[in-house]
């Protein structure tokens, strides 16, 4: 099996890079049929915090400028080592790893076929956008068959960065994968939250759109969405924010203002109820305290990956548990141990989220 390209919307300045790395004779592939006879898989998301490749290309910030002695393929290897680190040691070489902040392609290949060798991650996507400093990306142990883009839209605009959609064929369905990094909350939260709210517009219109076309299909949403469920509540409700639970909604009589909120909820019973929602882990009672980035001397739960009604219909495939992955990654302080681009130590400002689903037989 050969190296297979797919490009898709080029005239919006979009490359899709999809690669099936290896075949099934290689020693160390992963393929569908072959190392994935258990009962569980396991998907991961992580922001990884600006991670470039040791190549100029004019897009990088500039402090990443592989022209300057605080940054080049030396210390561009040392993270990816210390990435796989985090992969294999810290989160057990999740089945699917979908990852923000990674400069292109280039990354997922160099990391997939330099440090990931023997976990079989076999399959990778990225977006590549024209004049983009950082893209969003996926490794696989299964098949990712199709790969497209989404954008929220502002009046005229669209949000600056995509919604990657990815078909993952899994062994007992295809998995619609959602991987988004939306716009920071730089610039105030209530000012730049029309970003995040068409972001999670666009992604809430296309779950319903698949989700009305098979309504058992499987679909997980992922990202860092620099948003948390408790914005509207934080708030006290002063502007509409990208993401709502569904309780407040259905207190607010199901104000249409919510209509473009992407709904969340942690009461399985309630998703077929609620088109387009979602079941966000951090809802449940034992992760409500915990966070996956340090703001302020407090963690915020700004990192999503959260699953359809499908996870909960006692069919194929089950919601089975949550994690955000801290082993190595926690400072003594309590905080994340973020890359220092003058020291070379550290990982990242995030922490990494990982959902395990199991199979109904």
């Amino acid at each position: 099996m050969g190296i297979k390209h797919i490009c898709q919307g080029i005239s919006c300045g979009i490359l899709v890079l999809a690669m099936s790395l290896i075949g099934c004779g290689s020693p160390w592939a992963g393929c569908i049929h072959g190392s994935h006879e258990g009962e569980r898989v396991r998907f991961m998301s992580y922001n990884v915090q600006n991670l470039f490749d040791g190549k100029y290309d004019g897009d990088e910030y500039p402090e990443f400028d592989p022209r300057s002695d605080a940054w080049g393929l030396s210390a561009y290897h040392q993270r990816l080592s210390r990435l796989r680190e985090v992969i294999v040691s810290s989160a057990g070489s999740p089945d699917v790893v979908m990852l923000q902040e990674i400069e292109g392609p280039d990354v997922l290949e160099d990391l997939v076929k330099g440090y990931l060798r023997g976990e079989g991650y076999d399959y990778i996507a990225a977006s590549l956008q024209a004049g983009s400093a950082i893209e969003v990306g996926i490794i696989s142990k299964f098949p990712i068959t199709d790969v497209r883009f989404h954008y929220g839209q502002i009046g005229q605009w669209r949000t600056p960065r995509p919604i990657m959609e990815a078909e993952v064929v899994l062994p007992w369905g295809t998995c619609y994968l959602f991987n988004s990094h939306w716009k920071s909350k730089i610039g105030g939260a209530q000012q730049t939250e029309p970003y995040r709210l068409a972001s999670a517009a666009a992604l809430k219109n296309r779950i319903k759109e698949i989700a009305g076309e098979d309504p058992d299909v499987y679909i997980i949403a992922a990202g860092d969405f620099n948003t948390t469920p408790w914005d509207y509540r934080n708030s006290s409700g002063e502007y509409v924010p990208a993401l709502m639970i569904y309780e407040d909604v259905r207190a607010s009589g199901y104000d249409v203002r919510y209509d473009a909120s992407l709904w969340l909820t942690a009461d399985e019973s309630q998703l077929c109820k609620a088109k387009g929602s979602l079941f966000s882990p951090w809802l449940e009672d034992h992760h409500q305290d915990a966070g996956t980035f340090w703001y302020r001397g407090a963690w915020e739960a700004i990192d999503h990956i959260a699953g359809c009604i499908s996870f909960f219909n006692g069919m194929g495939m089950e919601y089975s548990s949550f994690a955000v992955i801290t082993e190595g990654l926690v400072l003594d302080s309590g905080e994340p141990y973020r890359y220092d681009l003058r020291t070379g130590a550290g990982y990242s400002d995030h922490l990494p989220v990982v959902l395990t689903v199991m199979t109904v037989r």
